[in-house]
């Protein structure tokens, strides 16, 4: 009889140990993922600010291309007039462009310090991306994505075509 006593009880600390290491991590991994949330959701409203405040200002040098036709055959998109000041650096982080997608829209390629002078041509769909903050195993993820071709691997999109055609008065 001792022996099953013994036993119960070194059963039940074995399981409240397990139970305090479980909870701990799980503790751990809702702090983690609700700082990574915070941080998402503050990247998210700064991309959206920034790229209707951007679209506001220049809404004289944009030129929207939205025609019926593009349900079927392309997607909608704008052209913008560079003014010979403006750099790709400082348009990729106004719109919330990821590296590499204006090079391959305009089967160019764009170093970010180069000045827009002429039109660039920018799809709806490429514009307000802001990379997500990620743990270490997600950004494995993605970087193989990225090596794969996809630019828009660890980013998520802050505004909708939607809104862009709002904030130029579409």
């Amino acid at each position: 009889m001792e022996i099953n006593a013994i036993d119960a009880v070194s059963s039940a600390n074995s399981a409240q140990q397990a139970s305090s290491v479980t909870s701990a991590k799980a503790e751990l991994n809702a702090q983690f993922g609700s700082r990574l949330d915070n941080e998402n959701m503050f990247k998210r409203q700064q991309t959206k600010e920034f790229a209707e405040d951007f679209l506001k200002k220049y809404k004289d040098k944009i030129e929207v291309h939205n025609d019926w036709y593009h349900v079927f055959v392309g997607d909608d998109y704008i052209t913008l007039e560079g003014d010979g000041k403006l750099t790709f650096k400082e348009l990729r982080e106004n719109l919330g462009i990821p590296p590499t997608v204006l090079s391959k829209t305009n089967n160019k390629k764009f170093k970010d310090k180069d000045v827009i002078d002429g039109k660039i041509e920018i799809k709806l769909e490429d514009i307000g991306w802001f990379a997500r903050s990620m743990d270490e195993m997600e950004a494995q993820d993605v970087r193989s994505q990225r090596s794969h071709g996809d630019p828009y691997a660890g980013y998520s999109r802050a505004v909708s075509d939607g809104e862009i055609f709002e904030w130029l008065g579409r």
